[in-house]
């Protein structure tokens, strides 16, 4: 753990005063370690308060961090009155927006009840009800389902409504079986037969649904980070209060021997560690010993992945998703940690892949910023 420490020192070294301060503020719990420390960045150094707004909207956190400012008397009364009210105004409007999102899921969860068909809820959907004190502390663009049930068993009409569900608007994303983001494009073998054999069973919104075991939510939540460039203040918060809230007297809690051995099983050894990694040095999350051992990354990749760590990845929270549009395909220098995290077999047909895209124009029907660039697309279509 030494190492880690050494390399969190370095990170936070490095990094701006609005970075620290936002690394800061991410958090649901905001004690009072945190706050101080706050308050210690903005004494000593000036702070672009535009900056921290645009880069928490741009993150997906801005109602969390408003929330936090608001928890310290010394904070708040340094934020210009002009970017408390744009904080505000985010806040309410995410607040509408959960709420919309909290009726789509209810109806969809009835309907998919009155076929007989099983949901699991993944993504941000799982965690607006497993993990957040509140749904709108985090900004949600969509309801992530994975049903229990083949595409072909549908009908025609029942085929067609669940097609209008990936249209509309709040924007259901239903998959029959796995879900295209948390394979990337068949880059990962994740097992869903299994996730979902292994999820419990409970009332969501009054309906039957699907959770996944800790273990697999971390997972996830990971792979998630891993398509978000490993900074997006979002799943850092994903990754570090899976961790921190599912610890020892916890429901349902960590089994980290489990959950280590799952993931070199799924083939994401790389990855979860570098997501375990900017977890860490940007939260303070705890992580087992031998760390890298356990999930078979090499002597190589190992320092890779914490060269680019200390550097955030060679670029900010700011221009994290800044990249130059290739037909149609984003590239960067985001991308760097994502690529170094997993290993050369699927670096060579992550490649592959982005060069068959480009070789076709980028064409897709959704654009996405995918670590691998890859195209969104539903598996049922």
């Amino acid at each position: 753990m030494l190492a880690f420490e050494k390399l969190r020192v370095a990170f936070w070294r490095e990094r701006s005063a609005e970075e620290r301060l936002l690394f800061c503020c991410a958090r649901q719990d905001f004690d009072e370690v945190w706050q101080a420390r706050a308050c210690d960045i903005i004494e000593a150094e000036p702070i672009d308060w535009d900056k921290v707004l645009a880069i928490s909207v741009l993150h997906q956190v801005a109602p969390l961090i408003y929330r936090n400012l608001q928890a310290k008397a010394e904070l708040v009364r340094r934020v210009p009155g002009a970017t408390l009210l744009r904080f505000r105004q985010a806040l309410l409007l995410n607040i509408d927006n959960k709420k919309a999102l909290a009726t789509a899921l209810r109806d969809s969860l009835a309907w998919f009840e009155s076929l007989g068909v099983d949901v699991l809820l993944v993504k941000g959907t799982s965690l607006d009800v497993v993990l957040y004190e509140e749904a709108w502390f985090t900004v949600s663009q969509d309801l992530d389902l994975v049903l229990d049930a083949d595409w072909d068993s549908f009908d025609g009409a029942t085929q067609k409504r669940i097609l209008e569900m990936n249209v509309a608007r709040p924007l259901i994303d239903v998959h029959c079986h796995r879900h295209a983001d948390l394979v990337m494009n068949g880059l990962l073998p994740l097992d869903f037969g299994r996730i979902i054999a292994t999820a419990r069973r409970c009332q969501v919104q009054g309906h039957p649904a699907l959770l996944m075991r800790t273990e697999d939510e971390l997972l996830c939540a990971c792979i998630q980070s891993f398509r978000k460039r490993y900074f997006r203040l979002k799943s850092i918060v994903e990754v570090a209060e899976l961790i921190e809230r599912f610890g020892e007297g916890a429901n349902h809690p960590l089994d980290w021997d489990a959950f280590l051995d799952r993931a070199v099983q799924e083939g994401c050894g790389g990855i979860v560690y570098a997501a375990l990694v900017a977890a860490h040095v940007t939260h303070g999350c705890v992580l087992p010993e031998h760390l890298h051992e356990r999930l078979r990354v090499g002597a190589v990749s190992k320092l890779l992945v914490h060269s680019l760590t200390r550097r955030l990845s060679c670029t900010s929270l700011e221009a994290l998703y800044v990249d130059r549009f290739v037909r149609g395909k984003m590239l960067g220098r985001g991308l760097l940690l994502p690529y170094a995290s997993i290993g050369l077999r699927k670096l060579g047909r992550s490649l592959r892949i982005v060069s068959s895209q480009l070789r076709r124009g980028g064409a897709s029907d959704r654009r996405d910023d995918d670590a691998s660039n890859g195209e969104k697309s539903g598996d049922h279509r």
